[in-house]
């Protein structure tokens, strides 16, 4: 509270009562005016002096505010005031000592939803092995091993088809790419990935409910409920998330490997080298037709005749050199399909963190963060 000390010469001086009195109108109910110096007044002029100071402090917004006449000289009225000062100090403690008194209480009845004190945070130690677990069960429902599987198998259908025979890279058009079917690309649109089996989304229901019980070890039933809510909201957007995920994941660049690149030029002098000795040969059988098969010389290699040496030779070097490069193609494929199995994961994982994990750990947070309130208000 404020005591404003007033005399009679100067009670009503404008600029205490303009800058100081009037400023304070808001907090009449915490102030209190004395008139001192009474003595020197006698009691028709200390009654008017204070009738005119009263009637001043109500027009100033004032009205409730005390008003009481002392003397320090004398010490009239100076145990009424020190009995008001007393009055009003007794009764703040009162009402402060009331309202500890209540939170303290209040705190006792919260005690029972604080969660467990006990000094380990729980989850901690198998945090790792549970995100883990969760990854994978989330990782098996997303289509994941589907989609590496098709990257592997489109992979192969594409360096077969540039390792392989020339004149017949085009019946491998006729078979549709693996990849393209599933529509990925684009985080927008929805993939054409069949939905989870039972055995997937029974997994994932596992390790979602290993986690929630992990995290929630040492909460009381009431943050137990929340964190089960929780959970249960992040689970009814987590189909589309990960389908979404799954398809804006970027599965990598589909570079051409120089090795692959070496063998379709080798390929085509091969096949070249084929149809040069397949036109030989025709021209040979024209000519013997016409009879004058000995005007042109037919030279020999190993006593071959080099155009079925040069027509077989580029047919069966071709067909070798694609045996050759079919199981390289193949290495090169589950190279490809195991990084784009990392990258879908990893896309995953982002899921799992941010639509399970990180909303669990916001409601264990919040638990402690009450606990540490109410302890603090129960000191």
């Amino acid at each position: 509270m404020l005591v404003w000390v007033l005399d009679p010469e100067k009670y009503a001086d404008a600029a205490v009562h303009d800058r100081y009195l009037v400023p304070l109108a808001s907090h009449a109910g915490v102030l209190l005016v004395v008139l001192n110096q009474v003595d020197r007044l006698d009691a028709a002029a200390a009654a008017a002096c204070l009738a005119d100071l009263r009637g001043l402090l109500d027009r100033e917004g004032l009205a409730g505010t005390p008003l009481m006449a002392v003397s320090a000289r004398t010490g009239t009225g100076v145990a009424d005031l020190r009995g008001e000062l007393a009055r009003r100090v007794a009764a703040r403690r009162a009402a402060s000592e009331r309202l500890t008194a209540d939170v303290r209480s209040i705190a006792g009845e919260l005690h029972a939803f604080c969660p467990d004190d006990s000094g380990q945070e729980p989850g901690r130690g198998d945090g790792a092995a549970l995100e883990a677990d969760l990854v994978d069960a989330l990782t098996g429902a997303a289509g994941v091993p589907a989609v590496a599987a098709a990257v592997e198998r489109s992979a192969v259908r594409d360096g077969v088809a540039r390792t392989g025979w020339p004149l017949v890279r085009w019946t491998r058009k006729l078979r549709p790419d693996p990849l393209a079917r599933l529509h990925l690309g684009d985080e927008r649109a929805r993939t054409s990935l069949p939905p989870a089996g039972p055995v997937e989304l029974a997994a994932v229901a596992t390790a979602v409910r290993r986690a929630r019980d992990v995290v929630g070890d040492g909460l009381p039933q009431a943050w137990r409920d929340d964190l089960r809510r929780t959970v249960e909201d992040a689970e009814g957007t987590l189909p589309d998330r990960l389908d979404r995920a799954v398809a804006g994941t970027d599965l990598g660049p589909d570079r051409v490997p120089l090795w692959q690149r070496a063998v379709g030029g080798l390929q085509w002098v091969l096949a070249l080298v084929a149809l040069a000795g397949a036109l030989w040969l025709l021209v040979l059988v024209a000519l013997g037709f016409f009879q004058l098969d000995d005007v042109v010389p037919l030279p020999r290699t190993l006593g071959i005749p080099l155009p079925t040496l040069l027509l077989a030779g580029g047919l069966l070097a071709g067909l070798l050199l694609a045996l050759i490069a079919r199981p390289l193609a193949r290495l090169r494929a589950r190279r490809r399909g195991r990084a784009a199995a990392r990258r879908l994961r990893s896309a995953v994982d982002a899921v799992a963190e941010n639509e399970l994990l990180a909303p669990m750990a916001a409601v264990r947070a919040d638990a402690d963060r009450f606990r540490n309130a109410v302890a603090a208000a129960a000191r």
